[in-house]
């Protein structure tokens, strides 16, 4: 684990080692990622979208199988906040400088920030079962990751995040409807599968404001949160600027008119490093 202070700074022996280890697992912990008046503030903006009603999975749900009722009792979604939030739009250019320090990327384009919120055992918090983000990311090659900033304190038992080590070197395994019943490991790889991974990690406990950053090929997973306290979660995804967009169907890209094969140039997808 790193710490990060206001501005995110790591020395070259560390960024070495967050290369290395991000390349060998395809997943890292940040410590101290957002902290202070920042995260305050950030926890506040999530309360008040809440309780405003903006969290509505059918308008701003991140992919089809989210948009049911289903699925809006056991999570709550809201994304790009950047674009109302200036708090927000700080930590998603600041960690993005970050993010592509670890990649190595030439550029780094912001995907889309969202707000996740897993409830607790009162509503009736389901499980996510295993899968990779990147089958569902109309990019074509690999070059998607995820910084998962938890906003309040994460023990295992509050829908913590448990990932595969090394299953980015997998390739994408295909894509899993979030509504579909759970699978065993067992069911997901080959007996080939297994010589290229190395067991799995629940990166849990987490402080308010710790985060974790994964491949969008690693398989990972969270379980359900059986705390009174509601999960909640700022993730932030960033592509590869040199990235292509194929044309594909996601709510993040939908209706913005770009061209398929095409760089994505938008302005709700900027480069930002």
């Amino acid at each position: 684990m790193i710490a990060a202070e206001k501005e995110i700074a790591v020395g070259m022996r560390d960024v070495a080692d967050l290369r290395h280890g991000y390349a060998e697992r395809g997943w890292l912990t940040l410590a101290g990622l957002v902290r202070g008046e920042e995260l305050q503030k950030i926890r506040q903006l999530i309360a008040e979208a809440d309780r405003g009603g903006k969290f509505k999975v059918g308008k701003n749900g991140v992919q089809a199988d989210q948009a049911t009722a289903e699925y809006e009792k056991t999570m709550r979604v809201l994304r790009r906040l950047w674009t109302d939030y200036p708090e927000v739009e700080a930590v998603c250019w600041r960690v993005g400088k970050l993010v592509q320090q670890i990649t190595g990327w030439s550029s780094t384009r912001l995907w889309s920030d969202r707000v996740f919120i897993k409830p607790g055992r009162k509503i009736g918090s389901k499980p996510t079962i295993w899968h990779q983000d990147l089958p569902k990311i109309p990019i074509d090659r690999r070059g998607f990751t995820t910084v998962w900033i938890s906003i309040d304190s994460l023990p295992a038992t509050k829908g913590a995040m448990t990932f595969l080590n090394g299953s980015h070197r997998l390739g994408p395994l295909g894509s899993t409807s979030q509504m579909a019943a759970e699978s065993d490991l067992s069911e997901i790889l080959s007996e080939a599968d297994w010589k290229l991974v190395d067991g799995c990690t629940t990166a849990a406990p987490l402080e308010a404001g710790d985060a974790t950053m994964h491949s969008g090929l690693t398989l990972h997973r969270a379980r359900t949160n059986i705390e009174e306290e509601d999960r909640v979660v700022l993730a932030i995804s960033y592509v590869d600027g040199e990235a292509l967009y194929t044309g594909g169907a996601n709510p993040v890209t939908d209706n913005l008119g770009m061209s398929p094969y095409k760089r994505m140039e938008h302005s709700t997808m900027p480069i930002i490093a």
